[in-house]
């Protein structure tokens, strides 16, 4: 179901007009949320809230929420130059050429706007990884990345709300600075349900050492162990807190001399498409196990299928062979 929002605006600079339309979902299924704040949507055409105004006499920027509402238009009005050439906002995003070009601006005189226009050029930066035309970035882009993660950082000296911490922890995080991003975090209280969730995959990447942006659905909370004798560290996935079908487990790898995590179940939903009769498919929800096969074990750090399935609560330490794992606890406040 969505519902739609349509108005007519002007521009505050001049009299250019733009339709500011856009089919809202009320599904959050079909959204995706991702590390930097940045949501993804198929069915909500973006409409961001700041414009650079297409009139070539005027091109400056201006914020969505201070237009004004137009009048609305008469018949004898129908075909004027204002009404013809009216220009439709849904879908609109700013370039990040023009997001560059609007840090000196007028508009960014203030410290709040030029918060604003740096936080979209983090999320454009961002999209190369985000919709995996790239791995990483170039190095021309990266240094632009580095360059505007840091000045946010700088602009965010004062932190009133949870919201405002766990960004300044990710902009931390995606700079490579990631006891910053952990010392952050760990101050952070009384933190709603959502906002925990976001605190520890955020919090697990940076343990990880892992800089580039992800998509917080499909990021796994991690679980830290050491061992009592050594103090060998070893972080995997939280099978706790693991929503999946996946049927992921730890494994020792002999070939690694490691831990690994591996999944019992492989998902090919092409497989499940294609070879299940469509009544069948629409008759059960747990219609997987016939149509998935059951594959090997296989370590995710070097293919090799020599594994071993460990108990991180009663095998012996790897490294030394005398103690024993046991988990770190990463906040305080845990249940």
């Amino acid at each position: 179901m969505s519902l739609t929002d349509f108005k007519i605006l002007s521009c505050l600079h001049c009299a250019q007009l733009y339709e500011n339309a856009g089919n809202v979902s009320l599904s959050i299924n079909e959204e995706d949320y991702y590390s930097d704040g940045y949501v993804s949507s198929v069915s909500y055409l973006k409409i961001r809230s700041i414009v650079k105004c297409v009139n070539p006499a005027s091109g400056k920027i201006f914020d969505i929420d201070d237009a004004k509402e137009a009048p609305k238009m008469g018949l004898d009005e129908l075909f004027e130059p204002k009404w013809v050439n009216i220009f439709r906002l849904g879908g609109y995003e700013m370039e990040a050429e023009d997001l560059e070009a609007a840090l000196t601006s007028e508009y960014c005189k203030t410290v709040e706007n030029e918060k604003k226009v740096r936080t979209f050029l983090l999320w454009k930066y961002n999209n190369s990884i985000r919709k995996a035309v790239e791995l990483e970035f170039s190095p021309e882009v990266k240094h632009k990345a580095l360059a505007n993660a840091e000045r946010l950082i700088a602009l965010m000296d004062e932190l009133s709300i949870v919201q405002d911490y766990i960004f300044k922890a990710e902009l931390y995080r995606e700079c490579g600075n990631f006891d910053a991003c952990v010392n952050l975090l760990l101050a952070i209280k009384n933190e709603s349900g959502k906002e925990r969730v976001i605190k520890e995959k955020i919090f697990s990447a940076a343990k990880m050492k892992y800089a580039s942006v992800f998509c917080m659905y499909y990021f796994v909370i991690k679980k830290e162990y050491k061992c009592t004798n050594c103090k060998d560290e070893v972080i995997l996935f939280d099978l706790d807190k693991m929503k999946t079908d996946y049927g992921f487990k730890h494994f020792y790898c002999k070939t690694e001399n490691k831990i690994v995590n591996a999944a019992s179940l492989v998902l090919n939903p092409y497989h499940v498409y294609f070879n299940m009769p469509k009544d069948e498919y629409l008759s059960t929800l747990n219609c997987t196990d016939k149509y998935i096969p059951k594959e090997k074990m296989v370590c995710n750090a070097c293919n090799s299928e020599d594994l071993v399935l460990f108990n991180m609560d009663e095998e012996k330490c790897i490294e030394c062979g005398l103690g024993n794992y046991v988990p770190v606890k990463w906040f305080n406040d845990v249940p």
